[in-house]
């Protein structure tokens, strides 16, 4: 790559993936002059043990304390970039992917360093855009027995939802790529963060979620440019 200085970004992973996808997206920068650093979220992959927990459980107090902890590491990863001499520290961002999108969202919103954002199948709202989702009527259905309203789960979940730091989002070069017929992340949470940030610029995947990845090669170019500040 050269001495550089080069922009820097840390990149985040899916929830249940083998890393290879975000592995592949930082190959990727990286041949366009983009270093990266790969970040490892609280409690997933190594740092979780054999029979350990997973970032995300029912037990909402270690969910919260994990991204909290999650955001508190890439902080930290964001001053060690910005400490490299490689690195132009005037040019440092951060990708996620689903599970890693939520992240990189709460981590660009409470680090001001990081000046360019690419969120991947990701959104806001999360609540009101899970609620009816087929997949989480098991939960909604745990939590109504427990007498958690939506508007009380709503509350609760606000600290770890981007759309909370919409105004502090607002304040970043944000880059978002949603699936229109996405059946984890419904589109309609990505609709939401997408209009309470300022209405960023925005690609529309005709895809799944698990298909949006076929696209993966087809979104690098404009990836590139976004960090790249073109």
């Amino acid at each position: 790559m050269g001495p550089g200085p080069f922009p820097g970004i840390l990149v985040l992973d899916i929830l249940g993936g083998d890393q290879e996808l975000s592995r592949t997206i930082a190959r990727q920068l990286a041949q366009h002059h983009i270093a990266v650093l790969f970040v490892q979220m609280a409690y997933y992959g190594p740092r979780r043990g054999p029979d350990g927990p997973r970032l995300l459980t029912p037990n909402l107090e270690h969910t919260l304390a994990a991204i909290r902890q999650t955001v508190l590491d890439c902080r930290c990863a964001v001053a060690w970039l910005e400490s490299r001499p490689e690195i132009d520290g005037k040019r440092l961002g951060i990708l996620g992917t689903s599970l890693g999108s939520f992240m990189s969202a709460l981590t660009a919103a409470m680090e001001p360093r990081l000046g360019r954002v690419v969120l991947l199948l990701g959104g806001g709202g999360l609540v009101d855009a899970f609620f009816e989702h087929p997949k989480a009527k098991p939960y909604v259905g745990l939590a109504e027995t427990l007498g958690l309203t939506k508007d009380r789960l709503r509350k609760m979940i606000a600290p770890v939802d981007p759309i909370t730091y919409a105004d502090l989002l607002k304040k970043r070069q944000m880059l978002m790529i949603a699936a229109s017929r996405d059946d984890i992340v419904p589109p309609i949470a990505s609709k939401m963060l997408w209009e309470a940030t300022g209405k960023p610029k925005i690609i529309w995947l005709d895809a799944t979620h698990v298909g949006a990845s076929l696209y993966i090669f087809e979104v690098i170019a404009p990836i590139v440019r976004h960090f790249k500040g073109e």
